[in-house]
């Protein structure tokens, strides 16, 4: 089975299971993770402990592999990241561009690879970022936009990524978006997406 980490945290359906699960685990049910409160409901509590083990792995492989993909962990340029557990998703990102809203442009959809500060410590928070636990996403697609300057990435950064609204284009209709129960109005055009890393076989697939 196949489960999807992009889903909304908890619905009605998934309650019973997820406070099973939480009390075993001591836990707060209001304070699961979408990953957990998806493991809870197959019933075996050991899936988020294997959840963990594989985020860990894939956070080494990260790490050897830092020198091959230092364009994106010590990005020179304006890039962004919208991470995945299903990668028809992805696929579906590089065929169509990335869905999101008018009004909030990228916000709540990407985020800012880190680019101020020590180039050691840079290239670490970008790692962390990339192979955070409670998401358990695999598929990393990058986005590029425009040139901005460190300066003016720090400062962008503060208000999320609002200020895409400049790149995104509006749709006929509203949508259902790509791996989530949600409906968007715009969308990123194809022509930024640069393509996606597999963080399990650390193979980047460009568009």
């Amino acid at each position: 089975m196949v489960y999807d980490y992009d889903q909304p945290s908890i619905t009605p359906d998934r309650v019973a299971k997820a406070l099973v699960w939480a009390k075993n685990n001591g836990s707060d049910v209001k304070e699961l993770t979408p990953a957990q409160i998806i493991l809870s409901q197959n019933g075996n509590e050991n899936l988020f402990e294997q959840a963990v083990a594989r985020v860990n792995e894939r956070r080494e492989r990260l790490i050897k592999n830092r020198d091959k993909f230092e364009w994106f962990l010590f990005p020179q340029r304006t890039l962004l990241f919208h991470a995945t557990s299903v990668e028809d998703t992805a696929k579906n990102i590089l065929r169509k561009g990335l869905y999101c809203h008018t009004r909030l442009g990228l916000n709540g959809v990407a985020s800012l690879f880190d680019r101020a500060g020590d180039k050691e410590e840079v290239i670490q928070r970008n790692i962390q970022r990339l192979s955070d636990t409670h998401r358990n996403y695999r598929f990393v697609v990058v986005v590029q936009l425009p040139m901005l300057t460190k300066e003016g990435v720090s400062n962008l950064k503060k208000e999320g990524c609002h200020w895409t609204v400049y790149y995104v284009i509006k749709l006929p209709e509203a949508i259902g978006a790509q791996g989530y129960e949600r409906t968007y109005d715009a969308v990123l055009p194809q022509k930024y997406i640069l393509g996606y890393l597999d963080l399990d076989t650390m193979e980047f697939h460009q568009r």
